[in-house]
């Protein structure tokens, strides 16, 4: 289950207080990130809220001068959560703290810690339906340090010369695969016509549920530029070395990824990956957006080039509970279209295929998905927000009609409610390590923002499934320092 710790911190973002999951609970295997999220379609529910959160907030004036950065700013949060099911319960404690200190743009010295401590109330620790990685540990208190660094950025930096250097716990998203380790990186400042900038790191791979003392190693190296106009490339190396693996567990993955913007309207990128010998995978994709029409379009494609067992925990996470990852191929197209002030109309598609049908398993199948959702964001007589989606899923063992909604609604000045339902047909659940097939979701949300500084929030799930019904009660408060 160490796989889940790597799924988790690439949810966390400096200075992003967590939404409705702590960080733990926002890992999921996600075999090819297009997978994981048309499986779980929550989107109505998170659109209607992030909005919510929007409104709430006090107008910024033109005319009001900007304040300076406090020294420390962040946040702290805490939640409740209580999970049953037949025969079964769990109650969970989790308080996170997220800290910014100093100002990284201005700045000699700054930093950003993340950091959660979890609390298992009632001290289950065997296999259960609810069984989760806080389990594992020999008691009920666990603590976590997602990440901590400090930022060292030389004042008269030229075009070329080092212009950050950082040390501390870090995590970097544009590497080819999550570089999380504990360590030592740095770059250049851009410089010459073509704005080149490079890069390196090196230290020790975080992985929180690590038994073992010797982590193994992680090093690399980037080399980006913008080479000709609206254009811009980035080539990667990393060299990762894990002492647990037996098999092929000191790699080297290397990538070109690529950016192109055609007027202001459409941005193209690609990248490709080299594992080893192999091929890796491959990702294109296209964003397209009309202002005058109020039309977007999003058009991806990924594709797992070869199969991926036994190599570096790093880039291969899920082996010791999935087992292989076997090649696939998947295409999405998402679209938008204002209709009006207050109307919204999104659409989109999903097509999955295994490359090999003997390869087609649990956590690796065929399907295709198709859905349209309607939003209107002023349903008079009583100002609701209102989402319908239908949606049609299409796999080997089922060909399914279904429909989401979702209606909400402003309660109060600081008061907003959510109340809707969603469907999957295969949810993951990667605490536990299982799908739950056909899945049907109801959710109640309430928001609290009793002012600048402190919100309170709460939410019920109900999930009515082939192999049962699970019940989620979550409590939480979010304090900004």
């Amino acid at each position: 289950m160490l796989a889940a710790s790597l799924a988790a911190c690439r949810a966390a973002r400096p200075l992003e207080a967590p939404g409705e999951e702590t960080p733990s609970e926002l890992a999921a295997p996600s075999l090819g990130d297009e997978t994981a999220q048309a499986a779980d379609p929550d989107a109505a529910s998170n659109a209607a809220s992030d909005a919510a959160s929007d409104a709430a907030s006090p107008p910024q004036g033109d005319q009001q001068p900007a304040k300076p950065a406090a020294p420390i700013r962040g946040y702290v949060t805490t939640r409740f959560r209580s999970r049953s099911t037949s025969g079964a319960d769990d109650q969970d404690l989790e308080t996170a703290l997220g800290l910014d200190i100093g100002n990284e743009s201005t700045d000699v010295l700054s930093g950003h810690v993340l950091a959660r401590l979890g609390a298992d109330l009632d001290g289950t620790s065997t296999p259960d339906p609810f069984f989760s990685l806080n389990d594992t540990f020999d008691h009920s208190l666990a603590s976590y340090l997602y990440y901590a660094w400090v930022d060292v950025r030389p004042k008269q930096a030229a075009p070329g010369q080092i212009e950050r250097w950082r040390v501390g716990r870090q995590i970097d998203y544009l590497t080819p695969e999550l570089a999380w380790f504990d360590g030592l990186s740095a770059q250049t400042r851009a410089s010459g016509r073509q704005r080149l900038q490079l890069g390196g790191y090196a230290g020790v791979p975080t992985r929180m549920y690590e038994t073992s003392a010797d982590r193994g190693a992680v090093l690399g190296a980037f080399a980006q530029a913008e080479p000709w106009k609206d254009g811009r490339a980035r080539a990667d190396w990393m060299y990762l070395d894990d002492e647990t693996r037996l098999a092929q567990g000191d790699n080297n993955l290397v990538s070109l990824a690529l950016w192109q913007s055609f007027l202001p309207s459409l941005q193209l990128e690609g990248r490709y990956t080299h594992l080893e010998q192999d091929p890796r995978d491959a990702r294109l994709q296209a964003n397209w957006f009309d202002q005058e029409h109020e039309l977007s379009l999003l058009l991806s494609y990924y594709e797992l080039l070869h199969e991926q067992k036994g190599f570096a925990l790093d880039v291969d996470p899920f082996l010791s509970n999935l087992f292989e990852q076997f090649p696939y191929r998947q295409v999405r197209l998402l679209a938008s279209k204002s209709l009006g002030e207050s109307l919204l109309l999104q659409g989109g598609a999903d097509v999955r295929r295994v490359s090999d049908d003997a390869d087609i398993g649990e956590f690796n199948r065929d399907f295709e998905r198709g859905y349209l959702t309607f939003t209107h964001g002023d349903l008079l007589p009583l100002s609701l927000s209102l989402s319908l989606t239908g949606e049609v899923w299409n796999s080997s063992d089922d060909d399914i009609q279904t429909w989401g909604l979702d209606l909400s609604r402003r309660l109060g000045p600081e008061l907003d409610a959510s109340i809707g339902s969603y469907y999957s047909l295969y949810k993951y659940d990667a605490f536990s390590v299982e799908e739950r097939d056909d899945v049907r979701t109801y959710y109640l949300v309430l928001r609290w923002k009793q002012s600048r500084v402190s919100a309170f929030d709460f939410r019920y799930d109900f999930e009515d499934s082939e192999i049962g019904d699970y019940q989620t009660l979550r409590l939480g408060a979010t304090w900004q320092l």
